[in-house]
This record gives structure tokens, C-alpha cells and sequence, in this order.
């Protein structure tokens, strides 16, 4: 199956009518979206998955690319505790993945990778 196809919808731009079986693995794709997003999918089966090529999140790549611009950022400081006047758009990153984790909503794989970097959870440390 063609999953560039699957994930577009029931017709892509060019009109290609999608299969039962190509729907139904769809909505299978939706559902393990659904699991990332409320954080009930464990890290084994997400990172099976992505390796098998299924994008689990349309924000995986900037999610990653944040990632990484902290990791830089964390190189040249020292620390993960972005201010505001450094970078806003990484401060307000940094607030939203706090926030995802006090309320239970970021991605376990994703709090272990900011775990292991060294990440300030709260702005008191």
C-alpha cells in the first residue's frame, strides 16, 4: 500500500480512490495518532513504528527540529533553561512541553529524550 496515499483521506489531489483495506489502515493511523497524543502508545511500539516509516504525528519534524535547536542551544549555554530574550520561539517551546508533561500529554518517548538531555522541568531548578 502506498501510505502517502492512505494518510491523505479518502481521495488524495489527484483523485486516486482509496480501498477498503487502504481505509481501513487509516483509520488504524488515526487511532495510533490518537494513542501518541494522549501518551498511552509506549516508546517500543512508537519507535517500531517509525522505523517502518509511519509518521505518527504531522509535527514530528518540527517537534525534532526544536529538539535539536535545544540541544544546540544547550551546547553553547550549558543548561535547557531558554529565556525569553534569547529565543522566544524556543522559551514558548520549552513552556509547551512542560505544560504537555505536568498535564500527562507528551509523548513518553519524547520526555525521555528531553530527560536524558538534561531538560529543567520546572523553572525553579
Amino acid at each position: 500500500l502506498d501510505l502517502l496515499h492512505v494518510t491523505q483521506g479518502p481521495k488524495s489531489s489527484n483523485g486516486y480512490e482509496q480501498s477498503a483495506e487502504e481505509a481501513r489502515l487509516r483509520q488504524w493511523l488515526q487511532k495510533q495518532r490518537l494513542e501518541i497524543r494522549h501518551g498511552r502508545m509506549s516508546p517500543g511500539k512508537c519507535a517500531a513504528l517509525e522505523q517502518i516509516g509511519v509518521t505518527l504525528s504531522s509535527h514530528s519534524k518540527e517537534w525534532q527540529q526544536r529538539f535539536e535547536d535545544l540541544c544546540c542551544y544547550k551546547q553553547h549555554h550549558g543548561h535547557t533553561g531558554v529565556a525569553l530574550p534569547d529565543d522566544a520561539k524556543m522559551f514558548r517551546w520549552t513552556i509547551t512541553q512542560r505544560t504537555r508533561c505536568r498535564r500527562g500529554m507528551l509523548d513518553p518517548h519524547r520526555l525521555a529524550m528531553l530527560s536524558r538531555l538534561g531538560f529543567i522541568w520546572s523553572r525553579n531548578e
